[in-house]
């Protein structure tokens, strides 16, 4: 999405651009100028084709917002993501210097550049063995944001978990029981063993939390 950042950061130095400047503004206006008499789309401007090998299919609506649609990308994908974006990646002038939108589209479902790269992810995907299809099948939440959250919250549960006894009775948990401060000194009230469970699970607790983010560094999704 670098590369839209910066095509809008353009954008915003014109002072007709607004805020509320959809999608199919940024193109007829900013983009359609840079790609006229070009033959190719904004995406392949200065590059060789095959330098950009997708890995990300974005569906968008023409009349959002474009800084929203921006916005939605940077919350989603990586900086170095190579996506399609077919208000970017395909050849919108119809100027007879490159292919029409319908040349591009094609005659079939089959031979449309859709349906072209969500194929080549699929393959992709399928060449890069189990993990592909463990992702696939929900492992972890089923994303790499839903396994994000899942280590924050076991984190933070382990944390509640291990200062309850405080905030309840005023007391510490510990492995040989319950630490209450009385008089001028700590003194160990019993409850051996439901503080050996308490500690057990806040341990256990705190470590499905790493494994998680550690399972979530090392077994991205197919990039």
């Amino acid at each position: 999405w670098g590369e839209i950042r910066e095509l809008i950061e353009e954008c915003q130095l014109d002072p007709r651009w607004t805020r509320n400047a959809s999608v199919r503004t940024l193109v007829e206006d900013y983009v359609k100028p840079k790609t006229a008499g070009r033959g190719v789309g904004y995406a392949l401007l200065g590059q060789r084709p095959e330098q950009r090998e997708v890995n990300v299919m974005v569906s968008h609506s023409w009349n959002e917002p474009a800084e929203e649609f921006l916005e939605a990308l940077e919350r989603t994908v990586e900086l170095g993501d190579m996506m399609f974006v077919c208000a970017l990646s395909m050849f919108q002038n119809e100027d007879g210097s490159g292919p029409s939108i319908a040349e591009q589209l094609g005659d079939s479902a089959q031979a449309s550049p859709f349906y072209q790269v969500l194929e080549h992810i699929q393959r992709r995907g399928e060449s890069a063995g189990w993990r592909w299809r463990k992702l696939n099948a929900g492992w972890c939440w089923g994303s790499a944001l839903a396994a994000r959250k899942l280590s924050m919250y076991l984190l933070f549960g382990a944390v509640l978990l291990l200062w309850l006894p405080l905030a309840l009775s005023w007391k510490v948990c510990t492995c040989d029981g319950l630490l209450a401060y009385e008089g001028e000194e700590w003194q160990h009230v019993g409850h051996v063993l439901p503080c050996r469970l308490l500690l057990g699970a806040c341990v256990a607790m705190a470590l499905a939390a790493s494994a998680c983010w550690v399972a979530n560094r090392w077994l991205p999704f197919y990039r």
